[in-house]
């Protein structure tokens, strides 16, 4: 009895962990910069979103995941579109804020660390 035990036990220490139900996610600074972006495309000044935007491109070069892609292309769409139509700006880009709260790779701590670091919303 003693034996099997010690094999179950052994069995158990050498066996692969069950995987993870979270995503693989893309870099911080790259999280960071797309808050950022979007941020500064809702409160201004866009040159400065844009700024932020160009560092994202940036940053993704070194791996971006699926989700982060698809929030850079739509905020490329934000900065081609937000001179021409800001009311169509503005609701994309409180459509992808809403979108962040939902997204796994930007947990709540995250999240408020990013806050601290940006100015205070008028």
């Amino acid at each position: 009895m003693r034996g099997v035990l010690l094999v179950a036990l052994l069995a158990c220490s050498t066996a692969t962990p069950p995987p993870t139900d979270r995503p693989a996610c893309p870099s911080a600074s790259l999280i960071k910069e797309l808050h950022a972006v979007a941020f500064y495309f809702q409160q201004g000044p866009t040159a400065v979103a844009r700024d932020h935007l160009a560092r994202a491109h940036a940053s993704a070069l070194a791996g971006a995941d699926g989700v982060s892609r698809q929030i850079l292309a739509r905020l490329d769409e934000v900065s081609r579109r937000i001179d021409t139509d800001a009311v169509w700006a503005q609701t994309e880009t409180e459509q992808l804020r809403l979108a962040f709260g939902d997204w796994p790779c930007l947990p709540e701590t995250m999240h408020r660390r990013f806050h601290a670091a940006l100015p205070p919303i008028p």
